[in-house]
């Protein structure tokens, strides 16, 4: 019973401590236009989405929401 308690007691602190580490699964794209079609980018430009990086807009809206520059 006691060794059953200190597997426990191990396996939570492993789970406990772990790490977790985020690694981007999508890279810039090299021309300046936007991934999202339709209303989207708009959208995220009127409502300041642009302005939030968790949502993507550097990614899907590029264009739109400024951060590339059309030649």
């Amino acid at each position: 019973m006691y060794c059953h308690f200190l597997i426990a007691l191990l396996l939570f602190s492993v789970v406990a401590n772990a790490q977790v580490v985020m690694v981007p699964t999508t890279t810039e794209p090299k021309t300046c236009e936007d991934r999202q079609k339709g209303y989207a980018c708009q959208h995220w430009k009127n409502t300041d989405g642009c302005q939030n990086k968790w949502l993507g807009p550097h990614i899907y809206c590029r264009k739109t929401c400024g951060y590339c520059q059309t030649n």
